[in-house]
């Protein structure tokens, strides 16, 4: 090989040995610089239970928050319910409230204060008013009160003949059932005059005849306190008493009415509740 290529393999062989002896010391560098991380990661790992809280692990996507269902919306009250349990008006002290020639301007205010008390009532309607006011008969009817029948215009039914008085109380009752789907089975006789031919019309349709036993004569009066005092005198279990709501002064008068009859001891229930069975063309001031 000779003398010059001797000191070529002379200095390849030095240089092997650099580069051999520079990646040892890069390799001790690494390995140090890793032993306080190991150190750290063992002492953590030592302190067990004492030691803070790893934290949870989390899943590799991000998670989605989901807003809570809302809270249902509160039903609303129920309207008051006026309709009377059945009563036994042959073991309580019972009264029934009437209520001549409406439905009129003020009847709805007498209606309000009847739903405030919770007492039923009887209307004795005209079927001309029935005509102007028809909504205020069909609240009567849907808030338990009993509706009757006044004729068509008030006359005097024994003026007139069984015909004429006949169609005085159909064209009465048809317009009322149109309204609430019931036809009338109490009539009230306008003026309360009657006779033998208008009882037996009456008692043609399945009805029967309602007068009164208490007279406010509210509609005379027209004073509240008259007819809070006239609707108190002599009454006893089984009225009757008779009013009008077509007075102003009968729709004020009415809540301390009713106050006065309760504290009294008596219930107020409607006529037909009142009278219990009856019979076709019969007349009733009173409970039998």
């Amino acid at each position: 090989m000779g003398r010059r290529g001797a000191a070529v393999g002379a200095v390849i062989v030095a240089a092997w040995l650099l580069a051999a002896a520079a990646q040892g010391s890069a390799a001790d560098n690494v390995q140090a610089a890793s032993l306080p991380v190991v150190a750290e990661a063992d002492q953590q790992r030592g302190q067990g239970a004492s030691g803070p809280t790893p934290p949870a692990p989390t899943l590799g996507w991000r998670q989605e928050s989901v807003a809570p269902e809302p809270a249902p919306e509160p039903e609303p009250e129920p309207e008051p319910d006026v309709r009377p349990a059945v009563v036994d008006c042959a073991v309580l002290a019972c009264v029934a409230l009437t209520f001549d020639d409406g439905p009129a301007e003020y009847t709805g205010a007498l209606l309000d204060v009847l739903a405030a008390k919770g007492v039923p009532a009887t209307f004795f309607v005209l079927g001309i008013q029935v005509e102007q006011f028809p909504d205020i008969v069909i609240r009567m009817a849907a808030e338990g009160h009993a509706i009757g029948n006044h004729s068509w215009s008030h006359p005097r039914l024994t003026n007139l003949s069984p015909e004429q008085a006949g169609w005085q109380l159909d064209a009465t009752n048809t317009v009322i059932a149109q309204l609430t789907g019931v036809t009338p089975t109490l009539v009230r006789p306008p003026y309360g005059t009657s006779n033998a031919t208008v009882l037996a019309v009456i008692g043609d349709r399945g009805a029967v005849s309602v007068l009164w036993s208490v007279d406010t004569e509210d509609w005379r009066n027209r004073d509240v306190e008259v007819t809070t005092a006239r609707a108190l005198t002599d009454v006893e279990p089984g009225s009757i008493i008779l009013m009008h709501d077509i007075r102003p002064t009968t729709v004020e008068a009415i809540g301390g009415i009713v106050d006065q009859l309760q504290a009294a001891g008596f219930t107020l229930v409607t006529v037909d509740a009142l009278l219990g069975p009856v019979t076709p063309g019969g007349s009733y001031r009173h409970r039998p």
